[in-house]
């Protein structure tokens, strides 16, 4: 869940750059949703890491049960 809701925020963070950030010359705005930018993917790519070692945790568990 929290990876697809990631996967949204990064056009509603560049809608909000494209709308609000630029043309009102907000450099606060505009230094956050940058920000944003970078941490999102580095995030999105830390849950992924971690869904895949739980799944291999998982199969594995699965597999020494079985056997």
């Amino acid at each position: 869940i929290v990876s697809s809701v990631l996967g949204l925020a990064t056009p509603l963070l560049f809608r909000t750059l494209i709308d609000d950030a630029i043309p009102n010359k907000n450099v606060r705005l505009l230094d956050l949703l940058a920000i944003g930018i970078i941490v999102i993917p580095l995030l999105d790519g830390v849950i992924s890491v971690f869904q895949r070692w739980l799944n291999s945790s998982i199969g594995e568990g699965v597999n020494v049960d079985v056997a």
